[in-house]
């Protein structure tokens, strides 16, 4: 599978994630984040289509799971078609002295 990387754009997840969830509603509880995580997945991976591409072309998308410390590469051929995984790698982060007395007080 060979990519046309002249045409490449990439996109901010965070401002994504900021402007379709964290601005879209008040959350009063932990336990209401958690219920509203999975239709917001559920919405980014079958509903939304980034702006750039009109509808049109492929996308390639890369998704860093820090818990499981993989990043899987997604592709989907156009609008229409569904989400493929082409490779998933895992990696190793480290944690800091900081980290760990952080989680020492919570």
């Amino acid at each position: 599978m060979r990519f046309n990387f002249a045409k490449l754009q990439i996109e901010s997840f965070h401002s994504l994630w900021v402007s379709s969830f964290w601005s879209r509603h008040e959350f009063a509880t932990r336990e209401e984040v958690e219920a509203e995580i999975p239709l917001f997945r559920r919405w980014y991976m079958y509903h939304y289509y980034p702006p750039a591409l009109s509808g049109q072309g492929e996308y390639v998308r890369a998704t860093i799971n820090t818990q499981e410390q993989t990043i899987g590469f997604w592709h989907q051929a156009s609008a229409e078609a569904s989400w493929q995984l082409i490779k998933t790698r895992r990696f190793v982060i480290k944690e800091t002295g900081f980290f760990r007395s952080c989680r020492k007080h919570h």
